[in-house]
Formats: structure tokens, C-alpha cells, sequence
């Protein structure tokens, strides 16, 4: 059985790890931090150069720590579900693998799962279901694998996601058809804008998407009231996240209305013994990370104190 099990090893989740070690909780029997992905960073980590340069470091630290066998990490390992353990019994984490399915026992369980940007269908935008309607995340991780997924892209997106998708698409030799700005974001030009003389620039919002079985239109209502018809085999969202947490449904972990978790001042969700801090709780991953990442740390600290003494 583990101390402390962090799922999600994200910008949060290496924090958090790397507070327990500073707390003297590690041991690779002692201390477990899983992650669906192939490696530690999140899914936000190309936006860390813009907001959270600190956020490498920890990154550094934490794979430092688990080449020296202070904590465990098991990568391509999802958390499925949340057993919670009443008093005097472990938690369970269900973390499923290629190999199959694997239930963690563990005292404490740290949540640092993330948020998710919001896809087409949590936006309730009408039209056919065509290919090529992705959102940011899903960008990056095509340009991380060498795959472009369109050459007229319309981009619709808050700062400061966009411009590092437009300086990342640039990269790549592309530049977006055109850019889509919330309108509540002030400092949008109400508009189309001619600044770089190539790409058409709005704010606005995506009400309709047409073409089958791949996207070739998109259709934007501007904060003048105009309708916009925009050629498009690509159309990509970054305009706002949903917390992951789906994997605790029925688990007892209370969420808020906006969707992230609830927790108390010390970083506590409503099962004790079970925190979470970062977007999860937030819905939002490039805000400063929460405060109650070292009241959680001396929390878990304490109580495995008191323990160890009984």
C-alpha cells in the first residue's frame, strides 16, 4: 500500500509530488504519481513558456526524482474511478493500463487530473459532424507527432492560447485563415482587421459549422451582428476547459456547478483523505497554482506523523 497516490502529472501534479519530498514523503513503495500519458508535462505544457516558465523546473526536478527512485511514476496509466476508504481503510485507485486494471490501495489520494479545453459538442454549436473540428490540445498533440491537420485553418480562441498556436502554426509554415476572438475579451478588434495582411481576424462566436464528411465552412456571428461565412478544412478551440473529472463519478467527490471539485481550505474534497488542487479544481490551467498545494502537503505530513507515532 502507498502513502500518497497523485493522479495527473501535470503542472500540478509534479508540484505537488515534489512537495511531499520536500515533506519527507517518498520511497518508491510510499509515494505513486500516475498519468495517462507517455511522459510527465500535462497537456498544457506548450503554453508554459508564456505563463509558467517555473513550471520546466519542477518538470526537471520530478523526472530527476524518479530516475533516482525517490517516487514511482507509471506513465500510459489512466485513473478509471475512486474508491474511498472510511475510517481506518485505505483508498483504492482504479488505474487501468495496457495490462489490464490495477487497484492502488492507498492512504491519501492527491488529484491533479487537469481540465480539458471545451470541445464543439459541449458548445452546443449546430451543424453536420464533420471531421477536422478539433480543439487546441488535440493541435498540439498532431504537431507533436509531425501531422498538420489542415491548411485553412480557422482558429478560435482566448488569449494567451492563441497566440501560441499562431506562433506555433507559423512555425510549421501555416498561418490561420482566420482568428476568432471571444467577444468578451475586450481587447479583440470588434472586427475584421487587416494587421498582418493575412490573416482575417473577428470577434465573435462559431454558430454554425458546415460540410461532410470533412469541414469546409465555418459561420461567425460578430459582436456587430454580422454573419461571417469563413472556407475552412480545419476548425480548432481554445476558448475555454472543463475540469477532468469524470473518472469520479459515483465515487462521492462533490463538484461544484462550473464543474471543478470542490474543496475545503486545506485543498480536502469532501471524502477525507482525498484532495485536489490545480485545474481540476479551478477549470482553469494557466492561473497561478492554488495555495493549498502546502497546506495539502502538511496535511498528508501531519496525519502520516500521527500514524506513524500510533
Amino acid at each position: 500500500m502507498y502513502d500518497v497516490v497523485i493522479v495527473g502529472a501535470g503542472r500540478a501534479g509534479t508540484a505537488a509530488a515534489l512537495a511531499l519530498v520536500q515533506r519527507g514523503i517518498y520511497g518508491s513503495d510510499r509515494l505513486l504519481v500516475l498519468d495517462h500519458q507517455a511522459q510527465a508535462a500535462g497537456w498544457n505544457r506548450p503554453y508554459w513558456c508564456a505563463v509558467a516558465p517555473a513550471a520546466e523546473r519542477t518538470l526537471e526536478e520530478f523526472q530527476s526524482l524518479v530516475r533516482e527512485n525517490v517516487l514511482t511514476f507509471r506513465p500510459s496509466t489512466t485513473a478509471v474511478g475512486v474508491l474511498h476508504g472510511h475510517t481506518g481503510q485505505a483508498h483504492v485507485v482504479l488505474a487501468r493500463h495496457r495490462g489490464g486494471t490495477d487497484e492502488l490501495e492507498t492512504r491519501f489520494i492527491v488529484i491533479a487530473s487537469g481540465s480539458f479545453d471545451r470541445p464543439r459538442e459541449a458548445m452546443r454549436i449546430p451543424g453536420t459532424r464533420p471531421a477536422g473540428v478539433i480543439t487546441g490540445q488535440q493541435l498540439h498533440i498532431f504537431m507533436d507527432r509531425g501531422w498538420l491537420p489542415g491548411r485553412r485553418i480557422l482558429l478560435v480562441a482566448r488569449s494567451p492560447f492563441r497566440e501560441i498556436i499562431e506562433k506555433r502554426l507559423r512555425e510549421c509554415g501555416v498561418a490561420p485563415t482566420a482568428v476568432v476572438t471571444p467577444p468578451e475579451e475586450t481587447r479583440a478588434t470588434g472586427g475584421p482587421v487587416c494587421g498582418d495582411g493575412e490573416i482575417r481576424r473577428f470577434e465573435g462566436t462559431v454558430v454554425d459549422l458546415v460540410g461532410f464528411p470533412r469541414v469546409e465552412r465555418a459561420v461567425v456571428q460578430t459582436s456587430t451582428q454580422n454573419s461571417v461565412s469563413i472556407d475552412c478544412d480545419c476548425v480548432v478551440f481554445c476558448i475555454g476547459r472543463m475540469p477532468n473529472a469524470l473518472f469520479l463519478k459515483g465515487s462521492g467527490v462533490c463538484v461544484q456547478p462550473g464543474g471543478g471539485l470542490w474543496v475545503n481550505e486545506r485543498g480536502e474534497t469532501s471524502l477525507q483523505g482525498i484532495y485536489a488542487l490545480g485545474s481540476c479544481v479551478t477549470g482553469e490551467s494557466l492561473c497561478p497554482l492554488d495555495p493549498s498545494l502546502a497546506r495539502i502537503a502538511d496535511s498528508i505530513q501531519e496525519a502520516l506523523s500521527q500514524s506513524a507515532k500510533s
